[in-house]
Protein backbone atom coordinates (compact mmCIF):
# COMPACT_ATOMS: atom_id res chain seq x y z
CA UNK A 1 0.00 0.00 0.00
CA UNK A 2 1.30 3.61 -1.06
CA UNK A 3 1.43 6.78 0.67
CA UNK A 4 -0.79 8.89 -2.25
CA UNK A 5 1.12 12.12 -1.51
CA UNK A 6 4.57 11.24 -1.21
CA UNK A 7 3.92 7.46 -3.09
CA UNK A 8 6.21 5.64 -1.09
CA UNK A 9 5.24 2.10 0.32
CA UNK A 10 3.50 1.80 3.85
CA UNK A 11 3.83 -1.15 5.74
CA UNK A 12 1.04 -2.63 7.60
CA UNK A 13 2.66 -1.60 10.87
CA UNK A 14 3.69 1.33 10.63
CA UNK A 15 3.30 3.53 13.75
CA UNK A 16 3.80 6.94 11.59
CA UNK A 17 0.52 5.71 8.87
CA UNK A 18 -2.63 8.14 9.79
CA UNK A 19 -5.43 8.78 7.95
CA UNK A 20 -8.14 12.19 8.07
CA UNK A 21 -11.36 11.86 10.57
CA UNK A 22 -14.29 11.84 7.86
CA UNK A 23 -12.40 9.32 5.63
CA UNK A 24 -10.03 5.76 5.74
CA UNK A 25 -7.15 7.34 3.14
CA UNK A 26 -3.57 6.14 4.58
CA UNK A 27 -0.95 8.60 4.40
CA UNK A 28 2.55 8.88 6.17
CA UNK A 29 2.19 11.32 9.18
CA UNK A 30 4.75 13.51 8.03
CA UNK A 31 3.92 13.64 5.05
CA UNK A 32 -0.07 14.40 5.82
CA UNK A 33 1.04 17.11 8.27
CA UNK A 34 3.00 18.84 5.42
CA UNK A 35 -0.24 18.76 3.46
CA UNK A 36 -2.32 19.86 6.27
CA UNK A 37 0.02 23.47 6.29
CA UNK A 38 -1.49 24.46 3.21
CA UNK A 39 -4.94 25.12 4.69
CA UNK A 40 -5.18 28.81 4.57
CA UNK A 41 -8.14 28.28 7.77
CA UNK A 42 -7.19 24.77 9.42
CA UNK A 43 -9.60 23.00 7.15
CA UNK A 44 -8.24 20.72 3.87
CA UNK A 45 -9.67 18.50 1.46
CA UNK A 46 -8.66 14.83 1.70
CA UNK A 47 -5.68 14.69 -1.57
CA UNK A 48 -7.29 11.19 -1.96
CA UNK A 49 -11.00 11.24 -1.70
CA UNK A 50 -11.62 15.05 -0.87
CA UNK A 51 -13.41 15.14 2.12
CA UNK A 52 -12.69 17.58 4.41
CA UNK A 53 -11.01 17.42 7.91
CA UNK A 54 -9.69 19.57 10.64
CA UNK A 55 -7.50 16.09 12.49
CA UNK A 56 -5.97 13.21 11.69
CA UNK A 57 -6.24 10.09 13.71
CA UNK A 58 -3.34 6.76 13.61
CA UNK A 59 -4.41 3.82 11.97
CA UNK A 60 -4.83 1.76 15.32
CA UNK A 61 -7.78 3.36 16.07
CA UNK A 62 -9.42 3.04 12.81
CA UNK A 63 -13.62 3.40 12.66
CA UNK A 64 -15.94 1.82 10.39
CA UNK A 65 -16.13 2.67 6.89
CA UNK A 66 -18.40 5.24 5.87
CA UNK A 67 -21.09 4.73 2.96
CA UNK A 68 -19.10 4.36 0.07
CA UNK A 69 -20.01 3.59 -3.57
CA UNK A 70 -19.54 -0.04 -5.24
CA UNK A 71 -18.33 1.23 -8.43
CA UNK A 72 -14.84 -0.39 -9.89
CA UNK A 73 -13.50 0.37 -6.59
CA UNK A 74 -14.48 4.42 -7.02
CA UNK A 75 -15.08 6.36 -4.02
CA UNK A 76 -18.65 8.85 -3.86
CA UNK A 77 -17.23 11.24 -3.03
CA UNK A 78 -19.03 13.64 -0.50
CA UNK A 79 -18.34 16.47 2.31
CA UNK A 80 -19.74 15.13 5.57
CA UNK A 81 -21.01 18.31 7.63
CA UNK A 82 -18.65 18.42 11.42
CA UNK A 83 -21.44 17.82 13.01
CA UNK A 84 -23.38 14.54 11.40
CA UNK A 85 -20.76 13.19 9.27
CA UNK A 86 -23.18 9.82 8.60
CA UNK A 87 -24.66 10.41 5.56
CA UNK A 88 -26.81 7.07 3.59
CA UNK A 89 -29.73 5.44 3.76
CA UNK A 90 -31.91 5.40 6.93
CA UNK A 91 -34.99 3.43 8.33
CA UNK A 92 -37.22 5.93 10.40
CA UNK A 93 -39.29 4.40 13.07
CA UNK A 94 -43.14 4.95 12.88
CA UNK A 95 -44.51 6.72 15.91
CA UNK A 96 -47.65 5.67 17.97
CA UNK A 97 -49.82 7.59 15.10
CA UNK A 98 -48.38 5.16 12.57
CA UNK A 99 -46.99 8.25 10.57
CA UNK A 100 -44.65 7.34 7.53
CA UNK A 101 -41.29 6.46 9.39
CA UNK A 102 -39.52 8.95 7.08
CA UNK A 103 -41.76 11.61 8.79
CA UNK A 104 -39.56 11.77 11.65
CA UNK A 105 -36.22 12.07 10.08
CA UNK A 106 -34.22 15.46 9.52
CA UNK A 107 -34.34 16.40 6.19
CA UNK A 108 -31.14 16.43 3.83
CA UNK A 109 -31.47 17.09 0.18
CA UNK A 110 -30.29 14.34 -1.26
CA UNK A 111 -30.54 12.99 -4.91
CA UNK A 112 -30.93 9.15 -5.89
CA UNK A 113 -31.19 7.25 -8.52
CA UNK A 114 -35.16 7.09 -9.43
CA UNK A 115 -37.13 3.76 -10.39
CA UNK A 116 -40.53 3.89 -12.32
CA UNK A 117 -43.25 2.77 -10.64
CA UNK A 118 -44.79 -0.70 -11.79
CA UNK A 119 -41.71 -1.31 -13.36
CA UNK A 120 -39.83 -4.87 -11.72
CA UNK A 121 -36.86 -5.46 -13.35
CA UNK A 122 -34.10 -3.36 -15.10
CA UNK A 123 -30.27 -2.90 -15.58
CA UNK A 124 -28.40 0.20 -16.70
CA UNK A 125 -24.75 -0.07 -17.41
CA UNK A 126 -22.93 3.16 -16.17
CA UNK A 127 -19.49 4.04 -17.13
CA UNK A 128 -17.00 4.21 -14.91
CA UNK A 129 -16.23 7.01 -12.98
CA UNK A 130 -12.37 8.83 -14.06
CA UNK A 131 -10.42 8.40 -11.17
CA UNK A 132 -10.40 4.52 -11.40
CA UNK A 133 -6.77 3.53 -10.63
CA UNK A 134 -6.22 0.29 -12.38
CA UNK A 135 -4.80 -2.56 -10.84
CA UNK A 136 -4.41 -1.05 -7.22
CA UNK A 137 -6.75 -1.45 -4.03
CA UNK A 138 -9.10 1.69 -3.72
CA UNK A 139 -11.93 3.21 -2.87
CA UNK A 140 -14.97 0.83 -1.89
CA UNK A 141 -13.35 -2.37 -2.08
CA UNK A 142 -10.35 -1.44 -0.38
CA UNK A 143 -11.50 0.73 2.88
CA UNK A 144 -14.29 -2.23 3.49
CA UNK A 145 -11.99 -5.19 3.13
CA UNK A 146 -8.90 -4.77 2.00
CA UNK A 147 -7.48 -2.34 4.66
CA UNK A 148 -9.15 -4.59 7.73
CA UNK A 149 -7.30 -7.47 6.55
CA UNK A 150 -4.26 -5.52 6.31
CA UNK A 151 -4.36 -3.83 9.76
CA UNK A 152 -4.85 -7.34 11.13
CA UNK A 153 -1.83 -8.65 13.32
CA UNK A 154 -1.42 -12.05 11.10
CA UNK A 155 -1.02 -10.63 7.87
CA UNK A 156 2.89 -11.27 7.23
CA UNK A 157 1.61 -14.86 7.98
CA UNK A 158 -1.61 -14.49 5.46
CA UNK A 159 0.78 -13.78 2.68
CA UNK A 160 2.56 -17.06 2.60
CA UNK A 161 -0.35 -19.11 2.80
CA UNK A 162 -0.79 -20.92 -0.25
CA UNK A 163 -4.14 -20.61 -2.45
CA UNK A 164 -5.92 -23.54 -1.30
CA UNK A 165 -5.13 -22.86 2.55
CA UNK A 166 -7.11 -19.50 2.53
CA UNK A 167 -10.64 -18.83 3.73
CA UNK A 168 -13.54 -18.75 2.05
CA UNK A 169 -14.17 -14.89 3.15
CA UNK A 170 -9.91 -14.25 2.37
CA UNK A 171 -11.34 -16.17 -1.44
CA UNK A 172 -14.32 -13.55 -1.21
CA UNK A 173 -12.18 -10.55 -0.51
CA UNK A 174 -10.12 -11.68 -3.76
CA UNK A 175 -13.09 -12.25 -5.99
CA UNK A 176 -14.68 -8.84 -4.94
CA UNK A 177 -11.43 -6.76 -5.77
CA UNK A 178 -11.57 -8.85 -9.33
CA UNK A 179 -15.08 -8.10 -9.81
CA UNK A 180 -14.88 -4.18 -9.14
CA UNK A 181 -11.95 -4.13 -11.36
CA UNK A 182 -13.77 -5.57 -14.33
CA UNK A 183 -16.36 -3.45 -16.39
CA UNK A 184 -19.04 -1.66 -15.84
CA UNK A 185 -21.35 -1.70 -12.92
CA UNK A 186 -25.42 -2.08 -13.24
CA UNK A 187 -28.12 -0.27 -11.88
CA UNK A 188 -31.08 -2.60 -10.86
CA UNK A 189 -34.56 -1.64 -9.91
CA UNK A 190 -36.41 -4.49 -7.71
CA UNK A 191 -40.16 -4.77 -6.53
CA UNK A 192 -39.90 -5.47 -2.88
CA UNK A 193 -43.00 -7.55 -3.34
CA UNK A 194 -41.77 -9.33 -6.30
CA UNK A 195 -38.37 -9.90 -5.41
CA UNK A 196 -38.52 -13.67 -6.22
CA UNK A 197 -39.38 -13.92 -9.48
CA UNK A 198 -37.60 -10.19 -10.28
CA UNK A 199 -34.04 -11.63 -8.76
CA UNK A 200 -34.97 -15.08 -10.92
CA UNK A 201 -35.86 -13.14 -14.40
CA UNK A 202 -33.05 -10.86 -13.25
CA UNK A 203 -29.89 -13.77 -13.09
CA UNK A 204 -31.29 -16.28 -15.54
CA UNK A 205 -28.83 -14.05 -17.71
CA UNK A 206 -25.64 -15.20 -16.86
CA UNK A 207 -23.53 -12.75 -17.57
CA UNK A 208 -25.03 -10.65 -14.56
CA UNK A 209 -22.51 -12.11 -12.06
CA UNK A 210 -19.51 -10.56 -14.46
CA UNK A 211 -20.34 -6.87 -12.97
CA UNK A 212 -21.12 -5.39 -9.43
CA UNK A 213 -24.85 -4.30 -9.01
CA UNK A 214 -26.43 -1.23 -7.94
CA UNK A 215 -29.90 -2.36 -5.91
CA UNK A 216 -33.28 0.24 -5.48
CA UNK A 217 -36.35 -1.16 -4.34
CA UNK A 218 -39.36 0.52 -6.57
CA UNK A 219 -40.75 3.47 -4.39
CA UNK A 220 -37.98 3.48 -1.92
CA UNK A 221 -35.35 6.30 -3.43
CA UNK A 222 -31.98 5.06 -1.83
CA UNK A 223 -28.17 5.34 -2.43
CA UNK A 224 -27.16 1.58 -2.84
CA UNK A 225 -23.55 1.86 -0.76
CA UNK A 226 -24.36 -2.17 0.14
CA UNK A 227 -27.07 -1.65 2.61
CA UNK A 228 -29.68 -1.65 0.07
CA UNK A 229 -27.79 -4.96 -1.47
CA UNK A 230 -27.31 -6.71 1.48
CA UNK A 231 -31.49 -6.25 2.20
CA UNK A 232 -32.48 -7.19 -1.35
CA UNK A 233 -30.38 -10.31 -1.17
CA UNK A 234 -31.24 -11.43 2.89
CA UNK A 235 -35.10 -10.87 1.88
CA UNK A 236 -34.55 -12.85 -1.59
CA UNK A 237 -33.14 -16.09 0.60
CA UNK A 238 -35.97 -15.47 3.36
CA UNK A 239 -39.02 -15.56 0.41
CA UNK A 240 -37.33 -18.07 -1.88
CA UNK A 241 -36.54 -20.74 0.53
CA UNK A 242 -40.15 -22.28 1.22
CA UNK A 243 -40.28 -22.13 -2.42
CA UNK A 244 -37.28 -24.17 -3.56
CA UNK A 245 -36.19 -25.82 -0.28
CA UNK A 246 -37.54 -27.93 2.34
CA UNK A 247 -36.58 -28.32 6.13
CA UNK A 248 -37.39 -26.92 9.18
CA UNK A 249 -34.44 -25.38 11.02
CA UNK A 250 -31.97 -26.05 7.84
CA UNK A 251 -32.94 -26.72 4.41
CA UNK A 252 -31.87 -28.54 1.25
CA UNK A 253 -33.65 -28.49 -2.08
CA UNK A 254 -36.68 -29.27 -2.55
CA UNK A 255 -37.96 -32.07 -5.40
CA UNK A 256 -40.73 -31.82 -6.86
CA UNK A 257 -41.18 -32.72 -10.66
CA UNK A 258 -42.79 -28.89 -10.91
CA UNK A 259 -39.53 -27.41 -10.10
CA UNK A 260 -37.08 -27.41 -13.51
CA UNK A 261 -33.79 -28.20 -12.15
CA UNK A 262 -32.40 -24.84 -14.11
CA UNK A 263 -33.47 -23.22 -11.18
CA UNK A 264 -31.16 -24.33 -9.22
CA UNK A 265 -28.49 -23.17 -11.11
CA UNK A 266 -29.90 -19.53 -11.07
CA UNK A 267 -30.34 -20.03 -7.49
CA UNK A 268 -26.14 -21.22 -7.49
CA UNK A 269 -25.30 -18.36 -9.31
CA UNK A 270 -27.65 -15.73 -6.94
CA UNK A 271 -25.86 -17.32 -4.12
CA UNK A 272 -22.25 -16.78 -5.09
CA UNK A 273 -22.84 -13.52 -6.43
CA UNK A 274 -24.42 -12.28 -3.74
CA UNK A 275 -21.88 -13.59 -1.20
CA UNK A 276 -18.93 -11.88 -2.98
CA UNK A 277 -20.03 -8.66 -3.57
CA UNK A 278 -22.17 -8.05 0.44
CA UNK A 279 -21.57 -11.31 2.37
CA UNK A 280 -24.76 -12.33 2.45
CA UNK A 281 -25.11 -16.41 2.71
CA UNK A 282 -27.79 -18.37 3.55
CA UNK A 283 -26.95 -19.89 6.83
CA UNK A 284 -30.32 -21.71 6.67
CA UNK A 285 -29.28 -24.02 3.70
CA UNK A 286 -28.04 -26.96 5.18
CA UNK A 287 -24.33 -27.30 6.63
CA UNK A 288 -24.09 -30.71 5.59
CA UNK A 289 -25.97 -30.63 1.76
CA UNK A 290 -23.44 -27.35 1.62
CA UNK A 291 -20.23 -29.30 2.81
CA UNK A 292 -20.98 -32.09 0.69
CA UNK A 293 -21.98 -30.03 -2.33
CA UNK A 294 -18.67 -27.67 -2.11
CA UNK A 295 -15.93 -30.81 -0.41
CA UNK A 296 -17.41 -34.05 -1.79
CA UNK A 297 -19.46 -36.20 0.22
CA UNK A 298 -16.73 -38.82 0.74
CA UNK A 299 -15.42 -35.88 3.05
CA UNK A 300 -18.73 -35.88 5.36
CA UNK A 301 -18.35 -38.81 8.16
CA UNK A 302 -21.60 -40.75 9.29
CA UNK A 303 -21.44 -38.24 12.41
CA UNK A 304 -21.83 -35.19 10.00
CA UNK A 305 -24.96 -36.52 8.54
CA UNK A 306 -26.54 -37.61 11.03
CA UNK A 307 -25.97 -34.17 12.85
CA UNK A 308 -27.10 -32.73 9.55
CA UNK A 309 -30.28 -34.93 9.55
CA UNK A 310 -31.07 -34.15 13.33
CA UNK A 311 -30.64 -30.28 12.57
CA UNK A 312 -33.22 -30.82 9.21
CA UNK A 313 -36.11 -32.90 10.68
CA UNK A 314 -38.63 -30.85 13.76
CA UNK A 315 -37.33 -29.98 17.19
CA UNK A 316 -39.68 -32.28 18.82
CA UNK A 317 -38.05 -35.09 16.62
CA UNK A 318 -34.63 -34.31 17.30
CA UNK A 319 -34.76 -34.16 20.67
CA UNK A 320 -36.53 -37.80 20.65
CA UNK A 321 -34.33 -38.88 18.61
CA UNK A 322 -30.94 -37.83 20.86
CA UNK A 323 -32.92 -39.20 23.63
CA UNK A 324 -32.95 -42.33 22.29
CA UNK A 325 -29.98 -42.67 21.01
CA UNK A 326 -29.09 -41.92 25.09
CA UNK A 327 -30.85 -44.89 25.84
CA UNK A 328 -28.95 -47.16 23.28
CA UNK A 329 -25.62 -45.55 24.75
CA UNK A 330 -26.19 -46.26 28.20
CA UNK A 331 -29.00 -48.94 28.43
CA UNK A 332 -28.48 -50.84 25.21
CA UNK A 333 -31.92 -50.98 25.04
CA UNK A 334 -35.10 -49.10 23.43
CA UNK A 335 -38.36 -48.45 25.74
CA UNK A 336 -41.86 -50.10 24.53
CA UNK A 337 -42.80 -45.96 23.64
CA UNK A 338 -39.53 -44.97 21.93
CA UNK A 339 -39.80 -48.10 19.95
CA UNK A 340 -43.31 -46.74 18.63
CA UNK A 341 -42.31 -43.06 18.59
CA UNK A 342 -39.31 -44.42 15.63
CA UNK A 343 -41.47 -47.01 13.78
CA UNK A 344 -44.15 -43.90 12.99
CA UNK A 345 -41.18 -41.64 12.49
CA UNK A 346 -38.97 -43.90 9.91
CA UNK A 347 -41.94 -44.52 8.10
CA UNK A 348 -42.07 -40.95 7.15
CA UNK A 349 -38.46 -42.52 5.23
CA UNK A 350 -39.79 -45.37 4.21
CA UNK A 351 -38.34 -47.64 6.72
CA UNK A 352 -39.91 -50.73 7.80
CA UNK A 353 -37.30 -52.15 9.16
CA UNK A 354 -37.61 -52.84 12.97
CA UNK A 355 -34.91 -50.58 14.59
CA UNK A 356 -33.11 -51.60 17.87
CA UNK A 357 -30.37 -50.49 20.06
CA UNK A 358 -28.10 -51.86 17.74
CA UNK A 359 -29.12 -50.97 14.73
CA UNK A 360 -30.87 -47.53 15.55
CA UNK A 361 -27.68 -45.04 14.39
CA UNK A 362 -26.63 -47.08 11.74
CA UNK A 363 -30.45 -46.44 9.94
CA UNK A 364 -30.70 -43.26 11.14
CA UNK A 365 -27.21 -42.31 8.96
CA UNK A 366 -28.73 -44.30 6.06
CA UNK A 367 -31.56 -42.21 5.91
CA UNK A 368 -29.82 -38.99 6.84
CA UNK A 369 -27.70 -39.83 3.24
CA UNK A 370 -30.49 -40.79 1.54
CA UNK A 371 -32.73 -37.31 2.24
CA UNK A 372 -29.71 -34.97 2.57
CA UNK A 373 -27.38 -36.13 -0.26
CA UNK A 374 -28.88 -38.91 -2.50
CA UNK A 375 -32.26 -37.36 -3.46
CA UNK A 376 -31.27 -33.87 -4.15
CA UNK A 377 -27.87 -35.02 -6.44
CA UNK A 378 -29.73 -33.57 -9.44
CA UNK A 379 -30.77 -30.23 -7.96
CA UNK A 380 -27.37 -30.47 -6.44
CA UNK A 381 -25.08 -30.24 -9.24
CA UNK A 382 -27.94 -27.91 -10.79
CA UNK A 383 -26.83 -26.00 -7.73
CA UNK A 384 -23.00 -26.15 -7.99
CA UNK A 385 -23.38 -25.19 -11.69
CA UNK A 386 -24.08 -21.92 -10.78
CA UNK A 387 -22.09 -21.37 -7.95
CA UNK A 388 -18.84 -22.05 -9.86
CA UNK A 389 -19.74 -19.58 -12.86
CA UNK A 390 -17.50 -16.77 -13.54
CA UNK A 391 -15.05 -15.38 -11.00
CA UNK A 392 -17.17 -16.94 -8.30
CA UNK A 393 -15.62 -20.43 -8.69
CA UNK A 394 -12.41 -19.41 -7.01
CA UNK A 395 -14.34 -18.62 -3.68
CA UNK A 396 -15.67 -22.58 -3.99
CA UNK A 397 -12.79 -24.37 -6.08
CA UNK A 398 -10.90 -26.97 -3.66
CA UNK A 399 -12.67 -25.44 -0.32
CA UNK A 400 -12.66 -28.48 2.05
CA UNK A 401 -14.89 -29.57 4.95
CA UNK A 402 -12.72 -27.64 7.65
CA UNK A 403 -13.41 -24.21 5.25
CA UNK A 404 -16.98 -24.27 5.15
CA UNK A 405 -17.45 -25.23 8.36
CA UNK A 406 -15.08 -22.18 9.39
CA UNK A 407 -17.63 -20.20 7.04
CA UNK A 408 -20.42 -21.34 8.83
CA UNK A 409 -19.28 -20.74 12.34
CA UNK A 410 -18.32 -16.98 10.98
CA UNK A 411 -21.64 -16.21 9.79
CA UNK A 412 -23.08 -17.60 13.20
CA UNK A 413 -24.96 -14.80 14.70
CA UNK A 414 -24.68 -14.45 18.90
CA UNK A 415 -25.81 -12.15 21.04
CA UNK A 416 -22.09 -11.73 22.28
CA UNK A 417 -21.25 -11.09 18.80
CA UNK A 418 -23.83 -8.36 18.25
CA UNK A 419 -22.99 -6.60 21.55
CA UNK A 420 -18.69 -6.98 20.45
CA UNK A 421 -19.67 -4.57 17.52
CA UNK A 422 -21.99 -1.63 18.55
CA UNK A 423 -19.35 0.97 20.01
CA UNK A 424 -20.14 4.47 20.18
CA UNK A 425 -19.24 6.97 17.85
CA UNK A 426 -18.13 9.94 20.50
CA UNK A 427 -17.16 8.47 23.55
CA UNK A 428 -15.37 11.04 25.15
CA UNK A 429 -18.05 13.32 24.38
CA UNK A 430 -21.20 11.31 25.99
CA UNK A 431 -23.59 13.25 27.54
CA UNK A 432 -25.77 11.35 30.86
CA UNK A 433 -28.70 11.39 29.05
CA UNK A 434 -27.11 9.47 26.25
CA UNK A 435 -25.73 7.11 28.32
CA UNK A 436 -28.76 6.19 29.76
CA UNK A 437 -30.20 5.51 26.13
CA UNK A 438 -26.95 3.39 25.25
CA UNK A 439 -27.38 1.47 28.36
CA UNK A 440 -31.01 0.79 27.58
CA UNK A 441 -29.67 0.02 23.69
CA UNK A 442 -27.15 -2.76 24.42
CA UNK A 443 -30.04 -4.30 27.43
CA UNK A 444 -32.51 -4.35 24.34
CA UNK A 445 -30.04 -6.55 22.31
CA UNK A 446 -29.23 -8.90 25.49
CA UNK A 447 -33.64 -9.49 25.66
CA UNK A 448 -33.29 -10.90 22.22
CA UNK A 449 -34.19 -14.31 21.23
CA UNK A 450 -31.94 -15.96 18.15
CA UNK A 451 -34.89 -14.98 15.62
CA UNK A 452 -35.45 -11.66 17.48
CA UNK A 453 -31.80 -11.14 17.32
CA UNK A 454 -31.25 -11.78 13.39
CA UNK A 455 -34.26 -9.68 12.50
CA UNK A 456 -32.39 -6.26 14.43
CA UNK A 457 -29.20 -7.49 12.64
CA UNK A 458 -31.06 -7.51 9.37
CA UNK A 459 -32.50 -3.69 10.53
CA UNK A 460 -29.75 -2.38 11.02
CA UNK A 461 -26.72 -4.27 8.34
CA UNK A 462 -29.15 -5.42 6.05
CA UNK A 463 -28.24 -8.87 6.79
CA UNK A 464 -29.41 -11.59 8.99
CA UNK A 465 -25.91 -12.75 9.76
CA UNK A 466 -22.43 -10.49 10.89
CA UNK A 467 -20.88 -9.00 7.66
CA UNK A 468 -20.28 -5.40 9.21
CA UNK A 469 -17.01 -4.66 10.78
CA UNK A 470 -19.02 -2.66 13.37
CA UNK A 471 -22.18 -0.80 14.17
CA UNK A 472 -21.76 2.36 15.59
CA UNK A 473 -24.19 4.91 17.68
CA UNK A 474 -24.35 7.82 17.28
CA UNK A 475 -27.11 10.52 19.26
CA UNK A 476 -29.67 13.56 17.78
CA UNK A 477 -31.33 15.84 19.69
CA UNK A 478 -34.46 14.69 20.92
CA UNK A 479 -37.26 16.99 19.82
CA UNK A 480 -40.82 16.65 20.25
CA UNK A 481 -43.48 13.73 21.84
CA UNK A 482 -41.92 11.17 20.80
CA UNK A 483 -38.00 9.78 20.60
CA UNK A 484 -37.60 8.16 16.76
CA UNK A 485 -34.71 6.16 15.88
CA UNK A 486 -32.57 6.06 12.48
CA UNK A 487 -31.03 3.81 10.87
CA UNK A 488 -28.23 4.32 8.30
CA UNK A 489 -28.11 0.13 7.13
CA UNK A 490 -25.16 1.06 4.73
CA UNK A 491 -22.51 1.52 7.28
CA UNK A 492 -24.47 0.28 10.31
CA UNK A 493 -25.34 3.41 12.44
CA UNK A 494 -27.98 3.83 14.55
CA UNK A 495 -29.01 6.58 15.25
CA UNK A 496 -30.52 7.20 18.70
CA UNK A 497 -32.34 10.14 20.58
CA UNK A 498 -30.23 11.54 23.39
CA UNK A 499 -33.24 11.47 25.87
CA UNK A 500 -36.94 10.98 25.73
CA UNK A 501 -37.45 7.75 27.19
CA UNK A 502 -39.48 6.90 30.58
CA UNK A 503 -37.87 4.35 31.14
CA UNK A 504 -36.27 0.76 29.59
CA UNK A 505 -39.77 -0.41 29.14
CA UNK A 506 -40.57 2.38 27.30
CA UNK A 507 -37.67 2.25 25.05
CA UNK A 508 -37.98 -1.60 24.36
CA UNK A 509 -41.89 -1.13 23.02
CA UNK A 510 -40.80 1.57 21.01
CA UNK A 511 -37.85 -0.83 19.47
CA UNK A 512 -40.43 -3.44 19.20
CA UNK A 513 -43.15 -1.50 17.42
CA UNK A 514 -40.49 -0.54 15.01
CA UNK A 515 -38.77 -3.85 14.21
CA UNK A 516 -42.94 -5.01 13.69
CA UNK A 517 -43.83 -2.08 11.28
CA UNK A 518 -43.44 -3.14 8.15
CA UNK A 519 -43.05 0.87 7.07
CA UNK A 520 -40.22 0.76 9.35
CA UNK A 521 -38.12 -1.43 7.09
CA UNK A 522 -38.51 0.93 3.50
CA UNK A 523 -35.42 2.79 2.38
CA UNK A 524 -35.17 6.75 2.53
CA UNK A 525 -32.59 9.09 1.94
CA UNK A 526 -31.43 10.54 4.83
Amino acid sequence: MKCEICLDEIHARELSAVHPVGCLDIFHEDCLREWMKTADDGTIKCPSCGNYFRDIVSTPSLSAPQCHSHHQDVVVHSTPSPTNPIEGNGRGRTDSVKTSPSADLRERSSESDGSAEGVHVETETTKPAPNVRRGQPGGYWFRQHSLPELLRDDHHERDQTKESEKTIPERRIEALSTLCDRGNSRNVTINRENIVQDMLNLYSDKSIVDSPLNVTFVNEPAMDLDGVKREAFTLFWEKVMPLYFEGTTTYIPRISPAIDESIYTILGRILSHGYVMVGVFPTLLSKTFFTALIAGKENVTDDDFLGGFLDYISCYDNIRLQNILGECSSQQIISANSTDFLVDFLSEFSVSKLPNANNLQTILVSVAKTELWNKTVMAANSLKEGLFEGISRNVWLSATKELVVDLYRSLQVTTDKVLSLIAINEPYAITKGQDIVFTYFKKYVRTLDERELSCFLRYVTGSTTIVVLSIKVIFHSHVGNLPHVTVHACSAVVDLPSGGYDSFTDFKSQMDEVLNNAESWKFTLV
